[in-house]
């Protein structure tokens, strides 16, 4: 496991509920560090879908680009109990757009009122903490897409799109399929405490 902030790397944060540090598992794959976590071409020009497998523990929850399929309690020796979470296929894409969250956040979700596809969800994924300050987030973020498939006249090909707040990370966000990855304060915003300027930097973020 990486601790520099990119490849497949351990992140942490604080909750005033809960003794010492709290870590989830996150990556950052942009431009070739897919390599880090898993055998593959690991070229941006080469393509090929994708069908993750992560065993995890129990407690925690995993976030891919595609929605879980399937998942199944594993014991391993010494009678360890393992949950293995299973992705559906990805559509074709580059390796530095391939992303995996494992962690303990809050979820809240929405579902967008496009007809032609029957609607997507889109989710935020937070620190619990923090998961009162998503509002804004999660409906602009669904709105978007919304807009964008109307401008364009191009359907959005997945299902889902996760937004996930990472406490450490380098970017301001990374754009991989369906799980897009921020940093925390370019997604969450505060409508009694945050200014117009963050509101517009939270907005900005989303759509690019």
């Amino acid at each position: 496991m990486e601790d520099e902030l990119e490849g497949f790397y351990v992140s942490s944060y604080s909750h005033s509920g809960r003794k010492g540090k709290q870590y989830l598992l996150t990556t950052h794959f942009e431009p070739t560090l897919a390599r880090t976590a898993f055998p593959c071409f690991d070229e941006p020009a080469m393509k090929a879908t994708f069908r993750l497998r992560l065993l995890h523990q129990p407690n925690y929850t995993v976030f891919f680009n595609t929605e879980i399929v399937d998942t199944q309690t594993v014991q391993l020796e010494g009678g360890h109990l393992k949950t293995l979470s299973t992705s559906e296929t990805t559509v074709p894409m580059s390796t530095y757009l391939v992303a995996f969250v494992v962690c303990d956040f809050a979820v809240s979700s929405v579902k967008n009122d496009d007809s032609s596809t029957g609607g997507i969800v889109v989710r935020t994924v937070v620190p619990e903490e923090q998961n009162a300050h998503t509002a804004y987030a999660l409906q602009f973020g669904s709105k978007v897409i919304t807009f964008f498939q109307k401008f364009f006249k191009v359907d959005y090909p997945l299902r889902k799109l996760d937004m996930v707040a990472v406490p450490d990370f380098s970017a301001g966000a990374m754009e991989n399929w369906g799980i897009i990855t921020f940093r925390t304060t370019t997604l969450l915003y505060n409508e009694r405490e945050s200014s117009s300027e963050m509101q517009e930097q939270v907005a900005t973020v989303i759509c690019e």
